[in-house]
């Protein structure tokens, strides 16, 4: 019974109708689910944008706890794996993944290509599209959602000679068999091809039957074809004050849809269209992602060297004279700067690093403890905890900054509309280092000479270390994975069975020198 609910699911979502598959998958939910309901329920809830709850279905037996252990499938750390990069926790994804053969389980090279467009690193993406595709049957679904994550790539990197054929290929199977999202997705991507030539008209005829598909008005995908309708429209009318208008338009109703990456969209279309140095600017340094830096330099004809060296982000009104320095923490408020390397300071800097998008726990998590994973418990609490110290230094030192929290997304907001801006370099250090430094200079360089006295050259566990260091069992996982990354401990075996040994470089490491 349990197969036809989900094979019912798969084929709401496939027809776009994503809020009667959510309505069903809720009622599933609130009956017996066994274990070999949870993949397949996870990765129902992974499809319809509900990543978080797909870890906590799987989290028990991929990380489980030591009291109950349990032995997860490859299937399952892969569907897990999965979730974590719609969630943005990419570097644990990554570390799954990479232990798991891609010859035996090819969607193990397709999900390292969403690691990589999450990054929108779309020529590194492609390579493993490629493998998955050469490895897995063609007829699959999936093997259409890789075509159609190739097409977007090659669009997004406008080599509109290798997205053609990809895309007339789509286009005439998911028709076919009535895949009608995927179908719609495709109508759009060749509308984007079609603009990139200049071929307005034909780019219109693809964009009015890509709405018309979608069984569901008032969604994303519906925005995405309205959003390059309007961009077709700015490059036709060459910069028309109604298209302009038309494309605010649409900005503004991004933002009341909380389409928080379509405003970014938006502002990239518009900034190509007049090449307002305010848009770029703003575009630049409210955007973590280095491809897309690189894009937006070349799109304006401009290098680093052009950019100023720090950007007022206002958060509201005009103001230079009340501001926070993201990097250094120094503000015209108080004599008091937020600490560095301290987890508020590392949250500042996440969520100080994008305009657009507010940040979720899991992102902040990922983010700010680079290296660990992720505990549905205890990461969650100590994101909460760190949000929590930071807006107590706001309030202690009278800085009219608010963390605004909505369903579970983080954003920076003036309080009041108090005119306010936060000083953004050009560069930053970025926060692996910070966390590195902060725990590797100062802890580790007190516990490894005490590891170092009780184990030698032997290899030991997590727990062994623990009891010899007198810390918990989840500090010594904390700092044992710290010590690999530092390249001080070699670490083999898997979860359980993980052990540990110093390595020949910190038996080379000058410690007091360190210390000094």
């Amino acid at each position: 019974m349990r197969k036809l609910e989900l094979n019912q699911l798969d084929l709401l979502i496939r027809k776009g109708f994503h809020a009667e598959a959510n309505a069903q998958l809720n009622l599933i939910l609130t009956g017996h689910i066994t274990r070999t309901d949870l993949l397949g329920l996870a990765g129902i809830a992974r499809r319809l944008s509900r990543s978080q709850l797909g870890l906590k279905l799987l989290n028990p037996i991929v990380r489980p706890p030591a009291t109950k252990p349990v032995v997860a499938t490859e299937s399952e750390k892969i569907e897990y794996a999965a979730c974590l990069i719609r969630c943005e926790m990419l570097q644990e994804a990554h570390a799954i993944l990479d232990e798991i053969s891609a010859d035996q389980y090819p969607q193990v090279s397709m999900f390292k290509a969403f690691a990589h467009i999450a990054r929108w690193d779309f020529e590194q993406s492609a390579i493993y599209l490629k493998d998955f595709l050469k490895k897995s049957s063609s007829d699959t679904y999936e093997s259409l959602i890789a075509k159609v994550n190739l097409a977007v790539g090659y669009v997004f990197l406008e080599d509109i000679q290798q997205a053609a054929p990809i895309l007339q290929e789509l286009k005439e199977i998911t028709f076919k068999e009535k895949n009608f999202l995927l179908y719609s997705n495709t109508l759009e991507l060749l509308g984007q091809a079609e603009m990139l030539l200049g071929n307005y008209v034909q780019a219109e005829r693809y964009l009015v039957d890509a709405a018309s598909v979608l069984p569901q008005s008032d969604t994303l995908d519906l925005f995405f074809v309205q959003k390059t309708q309007a961009a077709v429209m700015l490059f036709k009318t060459r910069n028309s004050k109604a298209a302009i208008q038309n494309m605010l338009s649409l900005k503004k109703r991004a933002e009341e849809k909380k389409f928080w990456e379509q405003i970014r969209d938006c502002d990239y279309y518009l900034m190509l269209a007049t090449k307002d140095p305010i848009i770029f600017h703003r575009l630049y340094f409210g955007t973590p992602i280095e491809s897309f830096r690189k894009k937006l330099l070349e799109k304006m004809g401009k290098q680093t060297t052009d950019l100023p060296e720090e950007y007022l982000w206002q958060l509201a009104g005009d103001s230079r004279k009340n501001w926070i320095h993201r990097q250094t923490g120094e503000n015209s408020f108080s004599q008091l700067p937020l600490k560095q390397d301290q987890l508020p300071h590392r949250i500042f800097l996440v969520l100080s690093s994008d305009f657009y998008q507010p940040r979720s726990v899991l992102d902040l998590f990922e983010k700010c403890f680079p290296g660990e994973y992720f505990s549905p418990k205890y990461s969650v609490d100590r994101i909460y905890q760190g949000l929590q110290r930071l807006r107590r230094y706001f309030v202690k030192n009278k800085i009219p900054l608010i963390i605004h929290e909505e369903a579970g997304f983080f954003q920076l907001k003036a309080a009041n509309d108090f005119p306010l801006a936060i000083l953004c370099p050009k560069s930053d250090v970025p926060i692996k280092k910070i966390y590195l430094q902060k725990n590797l200079q100062h802890k580790l360089l007190q516990m490894f000479p005490i590891a170092q006295t009780h184990f030698q050259k032997s290899s030991f566990t997590s727990n062994q270390f623990a009891e010899a260091l007198d810390i918990s069992n989840r500090s010594a996982v904390r700092f044992l994975c710290a010590g690999v990354q530092q390249e001080w401990l070699v670490k083999f075996g898997k979860a359980r069975t993980s052990r540990y040994r110093l390595s020949h470089k910190y038996f080379k490491t000058d410690i007091a020198k360190l210390k000094s």
